[in-house]
């Protein structure tokens, strides 16, 4: 009995997918006349049915629903059948699959033709959302960039939770290179300063506001607007962010200093306004993005000689060291990239091996999976350590080892206590444990000389 009932599902599934199947054939039919009256009935029934999941929405992209939305509905004079038209697209972009085939068949470009029209008033949120999700497909967003000043209008006019939807489409248009300058020239970098200074609004919008200004940061044309912008007040209010203790829009902050400082002056610039203060809570903060953008930066300061010593001065070592530990990759990487920037200065060789970060250098000049990090590494450990060639592979492969022991021998000596805290609790006591027993062995070493 119970088989029998499973057949007669699976059957009646059947039938009743097999059924929405002939209607959207129908619809299709319909839509290409050039009747308004078909057309606004066809246009109704794939906006429905686009609603009603991803299933319906892939099988309307493989039956030609995306060829006569983007070819007749959206060239239609009736305004009812460009909303619904707007609506259709903007369902259909919501999923992965069908995003090459609407860039194929020009669904871009339609939706900032679309943007023209003035009525109905819903139109251009629906054409919002449409790029916003549309524009999470990368080649579709160079056809999308003509759209940014219509949506700068909409977000100037929308209610709060409409502002973020608009934000966050310009954010997804400006991750671009080809798209940076010319959203620049559009007005959308000073829409973004406007928020993120902006005493009416939540951090939510100022961070998708920080994004926009974080993604045009990569093109270096847009620098010296950015740095000039009210009377070169750019880099001031950029520092002055960098304060605001909100872990989604701070990464962002952290962001565009690292894009900003390819030269000199300009990171000199960012260090006088105070924006290193900023990067120490940032790394003694507990959010991975966080700490990761305030070691990008940093980084990215460093690479200046002058500033490698200010940096070291303002007692980064002992919050950088520690990160070399990290059960996060990314931040490993980046914590062991910037010691060895800090290492070339030749002011900063004592501190550096008093913090134990020699060590940290020579095992990552030995056994790093990165080729870039490897011979940074290793580079500034013989700097370091002023060891000709043959004594330095000696002494990386003996620091190898002997920090692998220490990590061995601390998680044996945890493992009980580690069964019983937390994965945060367990991080801090094995970097703590393996500090430790480096910083004995230097003694005995020292006492041994």
């Amino acid at each position: 009995d119970w088989e029998g009932e499973r057949e007669e599902m699976g059957a009646g599934a059947s039938s009743k997918s097999n059924k929405k199947k002939g209607e959207i054939d129908r619809m299709v039919t319909m839509a290409r006349s050039s009747m308004t009256r078909s057309q606004k009935r066809a246009s109704a029934a794939l906006a429905k049915i686009s609603d009603m999941g991803e299933e319906q929405c892939l099988e309307m992209a493989e039956q030609g629903v995306i060829a006569v939305t983007v070819g007749n509905l959206s060239e239609s004079k009736n305004a009812v059948v460009r909303l619904n038209s707007a609506k259709i697209l903007k369902n259909l972009s919501k999923y992965a699959t069908n995003r090459p085939q609407l860039i194929e068949e020009g669904a871009a470009r339609t939706m900032v033709e679309l943007f023209r029209h003035k009525k109905p008033r819903a139109l251009h949120l629906e054409l919002v959302h449409g790029v916003n999700e549309l524009g999470q497909g990368k080649e579709a967003r160079p056809q999308l960039v003509e759209a940014v000043p219509y949506i700068i209008k909409f977000v100037q006019t929308a209610d709060l939770v409409r502002q973020m939807l608009g934000l966050s489409a310009i954010g997804r248009i400006a991750e671009h290179e080809e798209c940076q300058f010319k959203i620049m020239k559009m007005g959308a970098m000073h829409l973004a300063f406007q928020y993120v200074q902006s005493e009416f609004h939540t951090y939510k919008h100022k961070s998708l506001a920080m994004k926009i200004l974080a993604e045009i940061s990569t093109s270096i044309a847009c620098h010296k607007y950015i740095l000039g912008y009210e009377d070169k007040q750019g880099t001031h209010i950029i520092s002055r962010l960098c304060r605001i203790k909100d872990e989604e829009m701070v990464p962002f902050c952290a962001k565009t200093v690292e894009r900003l400082v390819v030269e000199e002056k300009n990171a000199k610039a960012f260090v006088e306004k105070g924006v290193l203060k900023e990067f120490l809570w940032m790394l003694a903060h507990s959010t991975p993005t966080v700490v990761l953008g305030a070691l990008d930066a940093l980084g990215a300061l460093a690479r200046f000689p002058p500033l490698q010593r200010v940096i070291v001065e303002w007692k980064f070592l002992p919050l950088v060291c520690p990160l070399t530990s990290n059960p996060h990759e990314a931040l490993r990487i980046s914590a062991v990239k910037l010691l060895a920037l800090l290492a070339q200065h030749p002011q900063n060789k004592a501190r550096i091996i008093y913090n134990g970060a020699h060590e940290v250098l020579l095992y990552h000049g030995e056994h790093s999976s990165y080729p870039d990090v490897k011979e940074l590494a290793r580079l500034a450990a013989a700097d370091l350590l002023n060891l000709p060639e043959a004594r330095l592979n000696k002494t990386l492969q003996r620091a190898a080892y002997r920090f692998k022991d220490n990590a061995r021998n601390a998680l044996d000596d945890l493992e009980e206590r580690m069964s019983n805290s937390s994965q945060k609790d367990r991080g801090k006591e094995l970097v703590a444990k393996i500090l430790k027993q480096q910083g004995q062995e230097e003694e005995s070493s020292d006492d041994e000389k």
